[in-house]
């Protein structure tokens, strides 16, 4: 679902395989259907295509919230990995 409110599409493969990462759980053809109709149903997926050509995109109320989530956060503070290495190994910038 995640992949989806980033702007990617989702068909059943990755969304069986993205299970079976983060859950660590194989989970069934029919489960993935079932999962799938039910995030469409309840207006968080919005489905594209029929049979198996079918993949799933978030419907805008999701990429909304989203995108609220990402504005509402402080930015990353980013630094230059050689910079830390020298710090960290006391090292002199040529």
């Amino acid at each position: 679902m995640v992949e989806a409110a980033y702007g990617f599409r989702l068909t059943a493969s990755s969304y069986r395989t993205l299970v079976d990462i983060t859950a660590g759980e194989t989970i069934s053809k029919l489960t993935v259907s079932r999962d799938l109709k039910a995030m469409a149903d309840a207006g968080l997926l919005e489905p594209i295509g029929q049979t198996r050509g079918r993949y799933y995109i978030a419907e805008p109320i999701v990429r909304e919230q989203r995108g609220r989530i990402q504005a509402d956060r402080a930015p990353k503070q980013t630094s230059d990995p050689f910079d830390l290495a020298y710090e960290r190994l006391q090292l002199s910038m040529p």
